[in-house]
């Protein structure tokens, strides 16, 4: 675990192909060198996530929820149940469970969370790679209870408008399971990897982890002009639009001849 206790440092070796593939195309993590971890004399990679003297390893920085999902729902860094169970009681806080639960609610409807501070937000939601496609949605997660003020509200949504997103505001509840046993439930899921993200279903959810249910519910806002309130217009909610990146074709290089000047 790293300083701080937010996040892990996950090192995959050389030969271990197949894993860190699956991490790169399924956007998990990112190298430590964007922690500015690249010293004087190391050769850090964004690419190959090889940094300093451990060249013979491949290492990803991950947020606690993106860690636990790795292992106990992708499968991708496989572990025991004991395992997982002993790691779901050490990182149990509330602050944990809500973000993970929020976490692999948009991970099973085949979206990319990524930590979203550049909007001071919790994550923001990519429906591919983020270097094919913008994020669409902003993630705020809210404490059981938490009322949000028109202050935040509009702020939230202020950004959000500037960068052509839309605010998920997402409220997580909990109780014991109705089917709870003396055995805690396995925290496992099937995972469908060629899931395609989608706007259904993508403000509510039921799951149930080691015999408690959690409820999301979460609230869609996008920008309101209030100057244009008295216009006779339909305000039905609208789905969030594909926003893919412009991807710059590389120069071409080659003898190039110059006209003779006049």
């Amino acid at each position: 675990m790293l300083p701080g206790g937010h996040e892990v440092e996950v090192a995959v070796d050389e030969d271990d192909v197949a894993v860190w593939r699956d991490m790169q195309l399924k956007g998990y993590g990112i190298p430590p060198v964007a922690f500015g971890t690249r010293g004087k004399g190391s050769k850090g990679d964004l690419c190959t996530g090889k940094i300093g003297t451990l060249e013979n390893k491949r290492r990803r920085h991950l947020t606690l929820p993106e860690f636990y999902y790795l292992m106990a729902m992708d499968n991708v860094l496989p572990a025991g149940e004991l395992l997982l169970q002993d790691l779901w009681n050490r990182l149990g806080s509330a602050a944990f469970t809500r973000t993970f639960v929020i976490y692999q609610h948009f991970r099973r409807r085949g979206w990319i969370p990524r930590p979203g501070l550049n909007y001071g937000a919790h994550y923001v939601l990519y429906r591919g790679s983020a270097e094919a496609f913008h994020s669409e949605y902003i993630v705020y997660v809210q404490r059981d209870g938490e009322v949000s003020s028109w202050n935040s509200i509009q702020s939230h949504t202020r950004i959000a408008a500037d960068a052509k997103k839309t605010v998920l505001l997402c409220t997580v509840t909990s109780k014991r399971s109705p089917d709870d046993t003396a055995t805690p439930r396995n925290v496992r899921s099937t995972v469908n990897p060629t899931l395609t993200a989608s706007d259904e279903g993508l403000t509510s959810g039921t799951y149930s982890f080691f015999g408690i249910q959690y409820t999301i519910e979460a609230v869609a806002i996008r920008f309101w002009d209030a100057s244009i309130a008295g216009e006779r217009q339909l305000y039905t909610f609208q789905l969030q639009p594909v926003l893919p990146k412009n991807i710059k074709s590389a120069k071409r290089k080659g003898n190039i001849q110059q006209l003779p000047k006049r």
